[in-house]
């Protein structure tokens, strides 16, 4: 939610979300189908510069 994942490389000073690990799955039907669900994602600094987002 604040924009810091559950990676070690990522210092950003952000919280990590407790219910967003970067990681899901897709149960697929017997034909092998799947529908997938997703939001876009918004801005967030990622600390390259000051005014980075």
């Amino acid at each position: 939610a604040a924009g810091r994942y559950v990676h070690k490389v990522d210092q950003h000073d952000a919280p990590l979300d407790p219910n967003f690990l970067g990681v899901g799955r897709c149960i697929t039907d017997s034909a092998g189908n799947y529908k997938f669900y997703t939001i876009k994602p918004g801005a967030y600094p990622w600390g390259n510069h000051p005014n980075a987002w």
